[in-house]
This record gives structure tokens, C-alpha cells and sequence, in this order.
């Protein structure tokens, strides 16, 4: 639709499709990660971080487990230079996190 033509999307549990993706795919300039409400986890993170993109964007809900994430994110040589919080649920205590974190 947008005549892009080095992009490359995986749907599903990524701790499945990111070891495949690796094999063809060894090297990333950016990856976009979703995680669920409970986190990426650090295995997750160590599988993403292998791939060495010079930035993450990573879409997560506000709470512990994205704390954990970026601390995780941190350990693997990577750091926050845009966190932005949007309303996805109004009228409800949650909000989504936009997450921009380069490789240092």
C-alpha cells in the first residue's frame, strides 16, 4: 500500500516466531515489539536484543512488568529517549506506552 518494500511482519507469541526470524533474518535496523500486559520478559528481550537493531519501539501498558522490561532492555546495552503515555481505555486507570529506545 505504501510501496515500502524492506519491511517484514510476524504475527503471533513472539518468544515462536523470533528464533525462526532470526535464522533468515540475522540483523534488524529497528524492531517494533507489542508486549502483552504482562510483559516481554527477558528471555524475549535477550531473543530481540540479539538481532542488535539500532532502535527498539516497543508499544506496552503502564505498569510493573514495562519497568521490568526497559530495566531488562538496559542490561542488553539499550536506553528510553521518548516515552510517551496515550489513553487507549478512557475513563478507565490504564494507558498504553510508546517506548523509543536506541542502542547505546
Amino acid at each position: 500500500m505504501h510501496n515500502i518494500k524492506n519491511v517484514q511482519m510476524e504475527i503471533g507469541k513472539i518468544h515462536k516466531t523470533l528464533p525462526q526470524l532470526f535464522e533468515s533474518h540475522p540483523q534488524f535496523d529497528v524492531a517494533v515489539v507489542n508486549s502483552p500486559r504482562n510483559g516481554l520478559g527477558p528471555q524475549c528481550i535477550e531473543q530481540v536484543s540479539k538481532f542488535s537493531p539500532r532502535s527498539i519501539v516497543h508499544i506496552a501498558s503502564f505498569n510493573d512488568h514495562l519497568l521490568d522490561d526497559l530495566k531488562s532492555f538496559a542490561h542488553h546495552q539499550y536506553r528510553a529517549v521518548f516515552v510517551e503515555p496515550f489513553d487507549t481505555h478512557p475513563g478507565t486507570p490504564y494507558f498504553e506506552v510508546l517506548c523509543y529506545l536506541i542502542r547505546r
